[in-house]
């Protein structure tokens, strides 16, 4: 296979002559060098794949879900990163309709401070509804903020209580209250 670029002059064959000859030469690529410079395309295009993926994955990738406890009583908010760099998680809360706060679960019921998690590392969050509440399937969201960034998940009811069980978060991830 050959591809032919043709690059025609005019010449005179000899002085005392009026006529031309038409001279043409070819550029002719091999097929083995077809076949290198589509390699070097491929290994190209196979670098910035790879690199565009790796600063997806280098940044702050949280993954939440949350279950809502037997009783409807008590939500349970898990936090996990899937990314290499940590952040701050700067509040969790409780969202009716709307994504206004549910003003009866304060601040003693949904997780207080800010608290920071690393690369992928998980934070297991328990916020329990007071007493004669409880929040219901369908209208109640968690909404976590970090970072200018939030996200809305709405609980799954699962068969299991949450009752009592305390919130888990990562060593050292503690960082108090933030000021504005």
């Amino acid at each position: 296979m050959a591809v032919a670029d043709f690059d025609a002059s005019t010449r005179p064959v000899d002085q005392a002559s009026s006529v031309s000859v038409t001279v043409a030469s070819v550029i002719a690529a091999s097929d083995a060098q077809w076949v290198a410079a589509i390699g070097t395309w491929v290994i190209g295009i196979s670098a910035l794949g790879f690199t565009a993926t790796q600063l997806w994955v280098s940044g702050f990738r949280p993954k939440i879900e949350a279950d809502l406890g037997r009783g409807k009583t008590a939500i349970r908010v898990r936090i996990r990163n899937r990314g290499r760099a940590g952040s701050v998680i700067t509040s969790v809360s409780i969202v009716g309709d709307g994504d206004l706060v549910v003003e009866w679960v304060g601040s003693e019921t949904a997780w207080p401070t800010p608290f920071r998690i690393g690369a992928l590392e998980e934070a297991h969050l328990m916020i329990a509804a007071p007493n004669g509440k409880e929040f219901i399937p369908g209208k109640h969201r968690v909404m976590v903020k970090w970072a200018g960034k939030s996200k809305r998940v709405q609980p799954q009811p699962v068969d299991v209580g949450f009752e009592g069980l305390v919130s888990l978060l990562p060593p050292g991830s503690e960082i108090g209250p933030m000021t504005p």
